[in-house]
């Protein structure tokens, strides 16, 4: 009995993830994610986020690959510019650009 509940529960739910929906629900969902990702990027600069959070942490998380490469974490500059990098990346999926 139970077994069966939950059979139509899941079909019924399958069934919903394939119905036909309006596109403005992920358009808003786009605009939302790509103010959060934005609103995240100012954090980072307006924060000192670099200096104080990245760079003074006590213990820095290898990664293996870059411990096979000898590579070690970017400079504040390259950690600038990839943040840079990121509120432009935020910035492009907040305008709804090259989605498609």
């Amino acid at each position: 009995m139970v077994t069966k509940i939950a059979f139509n529960k899941a079909r019924s739910w399958q069934q919903s993830l394939f119905q036909p929906a309006h596109a403005s629900s992920l358009g808003l969902f786009r605009i939302l994610f790509g103010l959060i990702l934005i609103w995240q990027i100012f954090y980072g600069f307006n924060r000192a986020f670099i200096e104080e959070i990245l760079l003074k942490a006590h213990y820095h998380f290898p990664f293996s690959l870059f411990e096979a490469l000898h590579l070690k974490y970017l400079p504040p500059l390259g950690l600038e510019a990839l943040l840079i990098l990121l509120g432009i990346a935020a910035l492009l999926i907040f305008a709804g650009i090259f989605l498609r």
